[in-house]
Formats: structure tokens, C-alpha cells, sequence
């Protein structure tokens, strides 16, 4: 095959979507014998492997180790170490925004993790889902590095597993991730939602669908989201005006407001008055305190 000829070669490769560095999705890695790898803390929460060839002994911190070999999967995750027992060929795939299908797949199975004890262990890898991986290795073998391509088959790999696996199955394999999610979701739903003016701003500074923030935000919070906001600015506002040598431009700024006359309406419902009388009560507070 003259890859030269192909129409991707002259189409695909000059789009911005076209690159050779994906930092997510799908790759196609060769191991050698006796090659091992603990995994650590990293940016990316987890990693699933898809064994084609060969043999690895896998295990984690608080597990006896087990052999994982061909047409078999598992999830890595920190504190897992890794050793080829023989030369492996495998499909690993990783993603920080799992999409529609995967996270609704995610969050329909929080609650089920919760009642599933976890057994760390290998997955079979079943005749629909060998036959996604065996195409899926062409593509990868070929070079062909569409980001478009990768968004595409993320989202056929999480409804073949929605559809020829139990929900018990995947509670027992996702359960690390699922664990982790909740714990980075309030994370990361803190760090944003000061400076985010709306909900709609907060989903999308977080990276998530809207039905997926919605579903696990309900799920963790009882407050309704654009309420839980307020309360959060309002209680960071008057942290930071006890300092009565606060920069209320910077303040202003911090809580996503960037208009004066905005902030100070939004003092005024809130706190009873201006971010400035506020000031003046904690210097009164402050010097009656000192007498």
C-alpha cells in the first residue's frame, strides 16, 4: 500500500485536527520481556489496557499479582506496577473528558460502586469489542492520527462496553475512576466556580457535558448549582473584606464580576450592604475588639 496515494495523506494530515502527539486516546505500544513500570500520580487519573499479544504480571498496592494475557483488559491506575512476563502488544487508551456515552456510563455506574466490592483483575475482552480493537490497530499501525477519528472510536468503545457488559463488570473495572471522579469533581467545580458568571460558564470552564456536571452535581450536592455558586462567592467575598487592606479590584475580579456597580448590587442582596460599609463595620469590630 503506497501510503503516499492515500486521500488522507494530502486531505487529513493538513488539518489542525491531524497530529502526530495526541496527549489522550489510543495507542498502540510494543514492550519488551522484562519490562516494568510502577505508575505514579500523574495528571492523567487512569489508563485501560487492551492485551493483543503476550503476557504481563500485573498487580496493585494491596493485591497479590495476576497474569493478564491475550484478548484481555484491565485498568491502571496509580500505585499499579506492570512487568512483561513476554513481549506484549498492547492498545492503551486514556482520556480526561470521556464524552456523552462514557460519561453517562460513568455516572450511572456511581452508585453501583458503592455497593460492589473491588476485585483488581483482568476483564475478558469479548468478540465485539476484539473486533473494534482489531480495526483499531490498523488505523494505529498506519499512522493515521486524526483527533477526529479518536473522538469517534472513544465514543464506539464506551457503547460497546454500555452494551456487552454487565453493570457489575464494569463497577469492578471502572471503580478506581469512578472513585476518583467524585473526589476530583469537587476539585475541580471548586477551583472554577468563583470566577465563572454562570452555570453554563462553570460546566464549561470544568470541561464536562452539561448532562454529566448536572447528573454528579446532584448527585454530590443537594444545593441547586447557580445557588451553590452564589454561596460560595458570598462566603469568599467576606473572608477576604476582613482584610481591610483588601484590593477590591482584585477581589472584584477573583468572583467574576467586571463591573463596580454589578459587585456592589450583589453585596448589597447578599451581604446587606457595599463591600466598602462592609470594610468600615469589620475597622469598627477591629478597634471596638481593641479597647
Amino acid at each position: 500500500m503506497d501510503v503516499a496515494k492515500l486521500f488522507y495523506t494530502w486531505a487529513c494530515v493538513p488539518c489542525i485536527n491531524y497530529t502526530r502527539k495526541l496527549t489522550g486516546g489510543f495507542k498502540l505500544i510494543l514492550l519488551e520481556q522484562g519490562c516494568s513500570h510502577v505508575f505514579k500520580e500523574d495528571k492523567t487519573d487512569y489508563f485501560l489496557f487492551f492485551i493483543l499479544e503476550g503476557e504481563m504480571k500485573v498487580r496493585d498496592e494491596n493485591t497479590e499479582p495476576w497474569i493478564a494475557g491475550k484478548d484481555e483488559m484491565f485498568l491502571v491506575y496509580e500505585g499499579v506496577r506492570i512487568e512483561c512476563v513476554t513481549p506484549v502488544k498492547l492498545i492503551f487508551f486514556t482520556t480526561d473528558h470521556p464524552g456523552n456515552k462514557g460519561g453517562e456510563l460513568l455516572f450511572r455506574l456511581s452508585s453501583i460502586c458503592e455497593k460492589v466490592e473491588y476485585r483488581f483483575h483482568p476483564t475478558e475482552v469479548r468478540k465485539e469489542l476484539l473486533l473494534f480493537l482489531i480495526l483499531l490497530k490498523s488505523y494505529l499501525e498506519d499512522g493515521v492520527a486524526c483527533g477526529h477519528l479518536q473522538e469517534i472510536k472513544q465514543e464506539e468503545l464506551f457503547n460497546l462496553l454500555y452494551n456487552y457488559y454487565t453493570m457489575v463488570e464494569l463497577a469492578e473495572l471502572f471503580r478506581p475512576v469512578v472513585v476518583n471522579k467524585n473526589r476530583d469533581f469537587k476539585k475541580l467545580v471548586l477551583s472554577h466556580c468563583l470566577h465563572a458568571r454562570s452555570v453554563d460558564e462553570l460546566i464549561e470552564f470544568c470541561g464536562h457535558n452539561p448532562y454529566y456536571f448536572k447528573k454528579t452535581f446532584a448527585k454530590i450536592y443537594s444545593t441547586p448549582v447557580y445557588q451553590w455558586m452564589q454561596i460560595q462567592k458570598v462566603e469568599h467575598i467576606k473572608n477576604q473584606l476582613m482584610d481591610v487592606n483588601v484590593n477590591l479590584k482584585e477581589l472584584m475580579a477573583a468572583v467574576g464580576f467586571s463591573s463596580p456597580s454589578h459587585f456592589n448590587k450583589f453585596c448589597q442582596k447578599w451581604l446587606g450592604m457595599s463591600p466598602t460599609q462592609y470594610i468600615e463595620r469589620m475597622k469598627k469590630d477591629c478597634t471596638y475588639l481593641l479597647d
